[in-house]
């Protein structure tokens, strides 16, 4: 499979490389700009990162679901600034 072409100014390969199949999804994305360094950055507060990051550990220690982390994470980010 061909490089795309984005992948190698970014140094995650070598010209002449042939591309990962796992890296095909993700180049699609990164060229219609639909990525970012980090996905919080455009998130209005920052509590909705720590809703997540507190309910990452909660989903593991079975004290929650995913669905319920997500939940909690759309009520903090539609409670805006």
């Amino acid at each position: 499979m061909q490089v795309d072409p984005w992948l190698v100014p970014q140094g995650c390969v070598r010209e002449g490389d042939t591309q990962r199949p796992s890296l095909t999804e993700l180049s699609t994305y990164i060229n219609q700009n639909k990525t970012v360094p980090f996905m919080d950055q455009l998130w209005p507060n920052p509590k909705v990162q720590q809703t997540m990051l507190t309910g990452i550990q909660e989903v593991f220690s079975k004290q929650s679901t995913p669905d319920k982390v997500l939940a909690a994470m759309d009520a903090d980010y539609k409670s805006g600034t």
